[in-house]
Order: C-alpha cells, then structure tokens, then sequence
C-alpha cells in the first residue's frame, strides 16, 4: 500500500508523456545492477533489501571465515571488501534514518518536499548524503 502511494505522489498526472511524468526517484544500485532511466519508492526498497543480503554475504563469507582460519591459525590471504554497514544503518536506523524520517514527515500534517529535503539535510548525519546548494528539492546518496 505505501509504496503504491508513494509512487501516485509522484506521478500525479498520468496524462503525460513519458518524459515529463511527475517527480521521480532516482536510484542506482551500489554495483549498478539497476540502472533504470526512472525509478520508484519500490525500486528503492529492493536495493535495500540487496544491499541487507550483500551485508549478510560479507558478514559470514569474509568476516567471519577469516575470523575462524586466524582463530584455527590457517594459512590464508585476507580478502579486502567494503562494508555497505554505514549506508544501511542511514536507511534503516530508528528513529533518524532516511525511513524513519520519510515516515515521519509522512505524518506531519504540514509536511511539505521541502521540509522532508531539510529533516533529511539537518538529521542523515552521513559522508553518503549529500545535498547540491542552490536546488531546492535535490539531494543525493553515493
């Protein structure tokens, strides 16, 4: 239900052209599997739950594995990965997560795009987040 509303928020007007259709998210999976000209809250959910099964992977295949050959001192060369922790917990952490946050502002009843840009601007204390001075309702998380 939330993500079909989300998504009729920002396509509004189903009348026009592909092009000019609504506001829109634009999302690119960290290992930019899913790079689609547009986007959706929906798409968005699906890249964190890959990203949450990427953390998954790394945690038992490299972490912990290397953790055991050390302990059981085992001949093995340490594989370097980047660990996608900090970028979930901006997502997902209670209660000042770019989630949590969008419901939040959801349940304002004054809530405005613009308002939702600063909560995330003033609370995603995050070297991902990052927002472009002089525009408005654009932020972006690389």
């Amino acid at each position: 239900w939330i993500v079909n509303h989300i998504n009729s928020l920002l396509n509004p007007d189903s009348l026009l052209s592909d092009e000019d259709k609504g506001l829109n998210i634009g999302i690119l999976d960290i290992f930019g599997f899913e790079n689609f000209k547009r986007n959706s809250f929906e798409q968005l959910c699906i890249n964190i739950a890959n990203e949450q099964i990427q953390f998954y992977f790394n945690q038992h295949i490299f972490a912990w594995e290397q953790n055991e050959y050390l302990n059981e001192e085992v001949d093995a060369r340490v594989i370097e990965y980047e660990d996608n922790r900090p970028l979930l917990d901006m997502f997902l952490q209670k209660p000042m997560g770019l989630l949590s946050l969008l419901d939040e502002e959801c349940r304002f009843p004054q809530g405005t795009d613009q308002t939702l840009v600063e909560k995330f601007e003033g609370n995603l204390k995050s070297n991902y987040f990052w927002r472009p001075k002089r525009v408005d309702l654009t932020f972006g998380i690389q």
